[in-house]
C-alpha cells in the first residue's frame, strides 16, 4: 500500500514539474518575440518621425525652385518608408492642392503621410504617421 502511494505521488509531482517547465519555456519564447516586435515598432516610429523631417526639409529646399514634391520612397535597411505630401491653400505655386479655397491661416500648409513597413516577413510591422504643418 505504501509503495503504491509513493509511486502515485511521484507521478503526480512529475506531471506538475513538467507542466511548469513547459509553461516557463513557452513564456521565454514569447518574451523574445515580444521584445523583437517592440524593438521593430519603436524603430518604425523613429523612422516615421525622421521621414517627416526629411519631407519638410525637401519641401523647403524645393519651394524656392517652384518644384512640388508629392511622393518620396526611402529604403533603410529592413524598412521601406513611403511619404505622400498634400498641399493646402494657394501658398504653393505650380502645386496640385488638396483644398484651394481655404482660410488664410491654412495657406501654405502641407499634410504629410509617412508609411513605414518592414521588408522581411518574419515580423510584419506597419506604422503610419500623419502631420499637418507649415514648412
Amino acid at each position: 500500500m505504501r509503495k503504491s502511494f509513493t509511486l502515485i505521488l511521484t507521478i503526480f509531482f512529475l506531471i506538475i514539474f513538467s507542466s511548469l517547465t513547459a509553461m516557463i519555456l513557452s513564456l521565454s519564447a514569447d518574451t523574445g518575440s515580444t521584445t523583437t516586435r517592440l524593438y521593430l515598432y519603436n524603430q518604425a516610429k523613429l523612422l516615421a518621425r525622421s521621414g517627416n523631417e526629411i519631407a519638410v526639409l525637401m519641401i523647403q529646399n524645393r519651394f524656392s525652385d517652384n518644384i512640388c514634391l508629392e511622393n518620396l520612397e526611402i529604403q533603410d535597411g529592413d524598412f521601406n518608408i513611403s511619404i505622400n505630401i498634400s498641399y493646402i491653400g494657394s501658398g504653393f505655386k505650380n502645386c496640385k492642392t488638396l483644398f484651394s479655397n481655404s482660410y488664410q491661416e491654412t495657406n501654405g500648409t502641407v499634410i504629410i503621410d509617412v508609411y513605414v513597413t518592414t521588408t522581411f516577413k518574419m515580423e510584419n510591422i506597419n506604422f503610419h504617421r500623419r502631420t499637418a504643418q507649415k514648412p
